[in-house]
This record gives structure tokens, sequence and C-alpha cells, in this order.
């Protein structure tokens, strides 16, 4: 088990790193539950070998690779090379043999990604979904039109939000898919066609999610607010049956599969030898390589980026015809603050808090609030969205921590005085040149019980 605690050492700054994510995101526990569902899934494989001399040479690859990508690239991607190069050398221990491309896809499944494919994801995925479900209404007798991403009827609007965005959904089915693809033990054709099924069995069921929506909001149906994640939930069971149901009929194409044995048994030995811990020098150069991924951190500082400042215009002195005091940033906010390209400011109007943000680009820097009061410790859940006095929009959530409930709002406005409430909206129309930047990202936090 050397090998393990090398790599283990080797990668500390990344454990570190998912220690404090799964702390800032409690969300992300899932992913250790993952790494369980992993594991389990180890022991359940047939195991064709118990060498203890294997193949080091792509797992040096991948140390090599970590090495090479730390001083610039972040640390989701460091954290995925350092969990992928430990999890083929588990697989390589115990079975003699590289992975599936299943296992590799739940190794990474496993990081916690889910904030992350939210960000990006989120709001793509409500534009197809709402996209879809407009005809469906519309074939039901219901004069349904689309604005972004709300749905518009009847002199109302009605707002497709981030849990509407199926993102979760879409992890945990990706996350169904790849165990029963491992447990099958499937090949590459067939865990594609498994995965087609599980994409489009999840966008039928947000599709179904957001037409119940429509039917809740718009006051068609008078049923408890519990019944939209009920359905959510019995769209996920469709599902994973569906995904179930796929992989017993995919199993059928794998009765003639290749046997894993019999083509490790006519390789030839030489590769074996000198690419694994049988030869010195590929001992020597493991040890080393793990040697200086430990030393990365320490030696190589991460770059500080320059971000023109100059245009800053100052901070406003009032806000929504207020004046507004600044209050000093916490520790965290200025650590964050750091790298941030733009300016972060606390302010209050005597009843509000209220934090502003001038943005000079598209960054995943400025990520929604309610990723924020989550890792302060608050249970977050969605709120209807805010239309202001001066007919603004504004996306809401309600954070409460202990006795403490609070509303907080949250607006980007761009140059040109388009707004968005949504963080993954406005970060693909700045990102596609949609719009002009800088930006004003406003975030209101107010007591409301």
């Amino acid at each position: 088990m050397s090998l393990i605690a090398l790599q283990v050492v080797a990668f500390w700054r990344v454990w570190v790193w998912y220690v404090n994510r799964v702390w800032e995101s409690p969300e992300d526990l899932l992913g250790l539950i993952l790494l369980v569902t992993v594991s389990a899934l180890l022991w359940t494989q047939p195991k064709v070998s118990r060498e203890s001399h294997i193949p080091l040479m792509p797992v040096i690859l991948l140390i090599c690779l970590y090495i090479l990508f730390y001083p610039f690239a972040p640390p989701l991607i460091r954290a995925a090379i350092a969990i992928t190069a430990l999890g083929t050398t588990l697989y390589l221990l115990y079975f003699g043999r590289m992975p599936p491309l299943s296992v590799w896809g739940l190794f990474l499944l496993a990081l916690p990604v889910i904030p992350t494919m939210q960000f990006y994801l989120g709001y793509p995925a409500r534009i197809i979904a709402i996209t879809l479900t407009v005809p469906i209404l519309q074939s039901g007798g219901f004069a349904v039109g689309q604005e972004g991403t709300a749905l518009l009827w009847d002199g109302q609007m009605i707002q497709f939000d981030a849990p509407c965005s199926g993102v979760k959904m879409l992890w945990a089915g990706l996350f169904v898919t790849l165990a029963l693809a491992s447990y099958s033990r499937l090949g590459l054709f067939a865990l594609i066609v498994l995965l087609a099924i599980c994409i489009t069995a999840i966008l039928l069921g947000n599709v179904l999610r957001g037409s119940s929506l429509f039917y809740m909001e718009a006051g068609i149906l008078d049923v408890p607010s519990w019944w939209h994640h009920c359905i959510g939930l019995v769209a996920f069971a469709c599902t994973a049956g569906a995904v179930a149901y796929g992989t017993q009929w995919i199993r059928g194409w794998e009765v003639e599969r290749r046997k894993g044995s019999m083509e490790e048994a006519k390789r030839g030995r030489w590769g074996q030898f000198y690419w694994s811990n049988r030869f010195m020098g590929i001992r020597i150069v493991f040890v080393g390589l793990c040697t200086v991924a430990a030393f990365m951190p320490m030696i190589i500082a991460t770059p500080h980026k320059y971000h023109d400042l100059t245009q800053f215009p100052g901070w406003p002195e009032t806000f929504r015809n207020q004046p507004i005091q600044q209050l000093s940033l916490s520790d965290r906010e200025s650590t964050f603050g750091k790298d941030f390209p733009g300016m972060l400011g606390r302010f209050t109007d005597g009843k509000r808090e209220i934090v502003i943000r001038w943005v000079t680009q598209a960054t995943r820097k400025l990520h929604p609030a309610s990723d924020c009061f989550r890792g302060l410790g608050y249970v977050v859940e969605p709120a209807p969205m805010h239309i202001d006095s001066d007919g603004l929009h504004w996306g809401c959530f309600k954070a409460r921590h202990k006795d403490q409930t609070l509303r907080v709002c949250e607006q980007i406005i761009d140059a040109d005085g388009k707004i968005w409430s949504d963080v993954s909206a406005w970060y693909w129309a700045a990102f596609l040149g949609r719009s002009t930047g800088p930006w004003w990202a406003y975030t209101v936090a107010e007591k409301i019980e």
C-alpha cells in the first residue's frame, strides 16, 4: 500500500481543498457517498489477478500532468487528476488492469462538482427545458409564451429558477448510470448508449417538472407546494427505472464481449516488466514525482491575477434612493476579493445589508449568493422572484440559520441597463459577448422573521 500512501501525501493540497469545499457547500457531501459506492463496486468486480507488481506508467503520466498543470490549473482540475491517479492505482492493485471508463467517470463525479455544474449548465438546462415545455402547454390549449427562462401566461411571469434546471437530477442520474455500467461491466459503446438513455430521460423528467410548475404557479391546480418536490422525485424515479431497464437491455449486447483476462494473458511481458515497479528505475521515478508533487504548493505560489481597475467609478452613495454606509469586509471576503476581477464592497442602509460587486469580465468568481450562505451554515430554499417598485426583477431565496431567517435577493446590471436575476444566465450572456461590461451585481439581505 506504499503506492497509495505516497500519492495521498503527494496530493495533500487537493485533500485540503476538498475538505474546505465540502465545508462551504454541504451538498457536495454527495461526492463522499459516491466514493463509498465506488469502493463497494470495486469489491464486486471479478478479480482476474492479485499481482503485487502493477504497471505504473499510467499513474506516472497522471502525476506528471498534475505537476505540469499545477501552476495555472483551477483546483477542480488538479483534484480531477489526483483522484483519477489514486483511483487508477487502487484498481490496478486489486485487478491488475486499467479501470473501465465508467469507473473513471465515477471517480470524477465524486469531486465537489455540483455548484460548478449549476453555474455552467444551470442556465442552458433551463432554456432547453422551458423551450420544450412551451409547445406541450400550448398543445393543451394554454396561450403560453417564453421570455428567457420564464413562462408568460395571462399577464403572469412564471420563472424557471435554479432548482428547476435539473442539474442535481443530472448528477444523480449520471451516478446511477455509471454505477450500473460498472457493476454490469459494460463496454464503451454500451456505456455511450446508456448515457444517451439517461440524458434523454432526465430531459423529459425536467420537462415534466416544468409543466407541473406552470399548473401550480398559475393557480390552475390548487395543491400544496410540496407537490412540486414530489413530482421531481417521481421524475427521478422514472429516470432511474429507465436507466435500469436500459442496462438490462444493453447487457444482451455484451454476451460475446471479449474476456479481459484472456486479452491480458496474450500481451507480452516486456512492457509489464519495464513499466511496473519490478523495474528499479520506474520505482525511483515514481517516488521522485510524488515528492515533487507534494512540494509543488510550497514551491510555486498561486499567481496573483492583475485586473485593470482604473475605470472603477467609485461606490454609489445611495441605493434605491436610500443613503448607504460602507462596512468593513470580513477576512473571508477580503481573501476572496484578492483575485476578484473587479471591486467588492459591503454596505448597509440601516435595515438591510447590501453587497455590491463591480465586475469587469465574465467570471466564475461572481457566483450565486446562495453558495455563500450555504458555506456560512444557512439552510437555503428558493423564494418567488421579487419585482421592486421600479419594475426590476430580483432572484430571491430564503436563508435560515438558528432563529434567524433572511430574504436574500440579487440582480446584475450591465453597462446598457440590461438586468439578470440569475448568475448563470448573466455569465453566458457576458461570455458570448451578448452583454457589455462592466457590470454591477447587487445582493440584498434583510430579516423577515
